[in-house]
Order: structure tokens, then C-alpha cells, then sequence
């Protein structure tokens, strides 16, 4: 439970500047706008946004001009530092103990995440700063996550475990989106930062006192549960005492490889998700700012639920003998792939009818479930000794989408913009 809101407090930090910054930006309005019916989305026009209810905030509210480029590397930030963390956490968190390393490293996070709204004050370049070293903080989440998953989880306990605690990170989204856009709208963008940041702080200070790196320095374990854990564990030695870590095989083996390939194209299109889907609902299909989390973590809720649902599945198929490991986990990624790119899609050909654009999204979203059943426990099926290392390979390179996808989707915004004020003016 520790580990699943550990999770979902990590996504809410990284991806609450999704929700903020339809806010802190100002967003061009052009003349008419008012007039505009809010069931058409004609390029280059905005609504105006409902008038903000400010109930007492010590930070007050402000926006900044920042061009779609300035915020799309804004986006991307956080995961430049992420991707740096990656494999120094992993190793570390192997020989020295997860609880550690992720307890301080969600701290951090939460400690630059409070600070955020008096860095975007400065300037932008201040922020952007503040956001890499967040990035640097959260690398370790999912490494120490995989080694503890490794020392704490019998092997026939690992897919439906595995698969609920990664997909906490849609609950999170979920709740970010949901409660921002309240939080926007009572108390100022500022306090978005400031509400998660401290549920990072509360987290910590539960998990300090609670967890443990493995059951072995647990004080209050039974001596069953132990006995238990220790005998399913036996025959996969995960102590301190296995071998250095076999770099060149690892990283030579073709296995890995798919894992990372497709984690990068996972990761790309769901980082597209968290980063811009609320920039697109207030930008092109004119939600408000309450509209825009509601809708916004609608397909976040429909891909923890596909998760959940797909774990099940996995481990159904699995022991009743229906497919083998290998061939459920193929099938679970195939949809987790192919299903959110076909439909996402579509969804391009939907134009403004806001009904069906959310509703695809959704569905595409939704199918991604599948993913955390699948690719995202494999590396433990590959090698339970090295899991850590092999994750963190791969979450480095599903990093790098997250931010050059943020990069790209701003320079593209940016460049269409302009082509677009230059036809105006023709």
C-alpha cells in the first residue's frame, strides 16, 4: 500500500505542472472570442477562462508569457533530470537498500515541488532548474520500487503485486488532474505545487517509520511471514552477496533490447498524455479549468482500471494454463501498443466534437493498462538478481521520450502558430 501511494504521490508531483500551467500561462485571446460558441474550435481561438475564485492564498496568483517552445521545454524538464538518476539510483538502491534511497529521493522531490511557484516568479530558466533537480530526485523511484518488489514479493505474487503498485501512477494522474483544476480555480495555480508537495512531505514522513528494504530488518515481522517470504525466495538469491553486475551481457542481450524499445514508445505516448492532454482541453477544445481536470483524468482512471483488470487476466491465463508466460505477456503489451496508437488516432479525425475526442482518448489511454501486467514486470521474469538494473535501462530511455516529446510537441506548436499568424496576416 506504502509502495502504491508512493507511486501515486510521485505522479502527482511530476505531472501537477500539466494542470498549472494551463493557468500560469497567458494564453492569446483574440478579438470575438466572446462571442465564440464553446461547441466550435476554430484554430487560433480561445475562450476566456471563467473568472478564478480565489479563497485566500498567501502566494497570489500570476501568469507569465511563456511561448509554446519556453513550455514545452518547461514539460520536458523534469524528465532531463529524471533520465541522469536512473542508473545510479538502481545501483545504489541494489547494495545499499531501496527504503532509503526512495524515502529521500520522494522528500526531495516534494521539497522542489513546494518551491516551484517562487522559481516560476523569478524567471523561467530558474524553474526549469528547479524542475531538472526534481527530475534528479525521482530517478530512483522505480529501480528502488523493482529492487524491493525483488526482495520483498514471492515469485507467484509478483505479476498481480507488481501490476497494482506501478498503477498507482494512474490514480495519481487521475487525482493531480481531477483536484488542480478545483485547487486552480479556488486557490491560485501557486497552491497546485504547494498541495502536492506537502502529501510528498506526509508520505515520507509514514513510509520513515513503516517500511523497510527487506524482510530480513523488518522489526515487527512474524517469524511465519519471514519464514514464508524466505523460503518462496530461496531458490533466487537476491542478497547482498551476488555477483557484480553482468553489464556487457545485459546489455548485449536481445531480450533487454525489446523491453527498452518498447518502453520508449510506450513512454512516448503516454508522456504525451500527461504532459499536453490538458494544454489541448483548454487550448483547442475550450474546457474550463474544473471541465479540464474532470475530462483530463478521465483516460488515466480507464488505464488503472484496464491494469488492475489485466492483471488479473495475466495470472489467470497463466496458472490455468491457457498461455504460457511468455506468450500472455506479448499479448498484454500488443494491446498496451498497438490499441492507443490506432485509437489516439482517430481521435485527430474527430475535430471538435467534444464527446467523441474524450471518449477515444479514453479508450486509447485506457488500453495502455495492459502495459504494467506485462512489459513492466518482465524484467523481473528475465532476472530476478538484476530486475533493478534492467528496469532502470529501460525507464532511462522511456525518460528520454517523456522529454523530447515535450520538446517536440512545443516546437511543432510553436512553428504552426506562427504559420498560422503569418497566413492571418497574408
Amino acid at each position: 500500500m506504502m509502495a502504491f501511494l508512493g507511486v501515486a504521490i510521485f505522479y502527482m508531483m511530476r505531472n501537477c505542472l500539466s494542470m498549472a500551467i494551463t493557468a500560469m500561462v497567458k494564453y492569446p485571446i483574440q478579438a470575438g472570442d466572446e462571442t465564440e460558441s464553446s461547441d466550435r474550435c476554430p484554430f487560433f481561438e480561445f475562450e476566456t477562462e471563467e473568472p478564478e475564485i480565489k479563497l485566500h492564498s498567501k502566494l497570489e496568483s500570476f501568469t507569465v508569457d511563456w511561448d509554446e517552445e519556453v513550455q514545452g521545454l518547461a514539460l520536458a524538464s523534469f524528465y532531463f533530470g529524471y533520465v541522469i538518476t536512473q542508473l545510479p539510483g538502481g545501483i545504489i538502491a541494489y547494495y545499499l537498500g531501496a527504503k532509503h534511497v526512495l524515502g529521500f529521493g520522494t522528500l526531495f522531490t516534494a521539497i522542489i515541488t513546494l518551491l516551484s511557484p517562487f522559481a516560476v516568479k523569478i524567471n523561467y530558466y530558474v524553474f526549469i532548474a528547479a524542475r531538472v533537480i526534481a527530475g534528479l530526485a525521482s530517478g530512483v523511484t522505480f529501480p528502488a520500487l523493482t529492487v524491493l518488489l525483488a526482495h520483498w514479493v514471492p515469485p507467484n505474487e509478483r505479476i498481480m503485486m507488481g501490476a497494482i503498485i506501478f498503477s498507482g501512477g494512474q490514480i495519481g494522474n487521475v487525482v493531480s488532474f481531477s483536484i488542480s483544476g478545483l485547487i486552480i480555480k479556488f486557490f491560485g495555480w501557486p497552491s497546485v505545487f504547494i498541495f502536492f508537495g506537502i502529501l510528498g512531505v506526509i508520505w515520507y514522513i509514514i513510509w520513515l517509520f513503516i517500511c523497510f528494504s527487506d524482510p530480513s530488518s523488518h522489526p515487527c515481522i512474524s517469524v511465519e511471514e519471514k519464514a514464508y517470504i524466505h523460503d518462496s525466495l530461496a531458490a533466487v538469491n537476491t542478497g547482498k552477496d551476488i555477483a557484480p553486475l553482468p553489464f556487457c551481457r545485459i546489455l548485449t542481450t536481445v531480450s533487454v533490447w525489446a523491453i527498452i524499445i518498447t518502453q520508449f514508445g510506450h513512454s512516448w505516448a503516454l508522456y504525451t498524455m500527461q504532459n499536453d492532454l490538458p494544454k489541448y482541453m483548454k487550448g483547442v477544445l475550450k474546457y474550463n479549468s474544473v471541465q479540464n481536470g474532470l475530462v483530463s483524468s478521465l483516460p488515466f482512471l480507464a488505464m488503472w482500471l484496464s491494469a488492475v483488470v489485466s492483471g488479473w487476466i495475466s495470472d489467470f491465463l497463466i496458472y490455468k494454463h491457457v498461455l504460457s508466460r511468455l506468450y500472455t505477456r506479448k499479448l498484454l503489451v500488443t494491446i498496451a501498443q498497438f490499441g492507443p496508437g490506432l485509437t489516439c488516432l482517430v481521435a485527430v479525425y474527430a475535430g471538435c466534437n467534444r464527446t467523441l475526442v474524450v471518449a477515444l482518448f479514453t479508450i486509447g489511454v485506457g488500453l495502455m493498462g495492459p502495459f504494467y501486467a506485462s512489459l513492466k514486470v518482465n524484467a523481473i521474469d528475465l532476472s530476478p538478481n538484476y530486475a533493478g538494473f534492467i528496469m532502470t535501462i529501460s525507464n532511462s530511455f522511456g525518460s528520454l521520450a517523456g522529454g523530447l516529446c515535450s520538446v517536440t510537441i512545443g516546437y511543432i506548436a510553436k512553428e504552426f502558430q506562427l504559420i498560422a499568424i503569418n497566413l492571418l496576416q497574408i
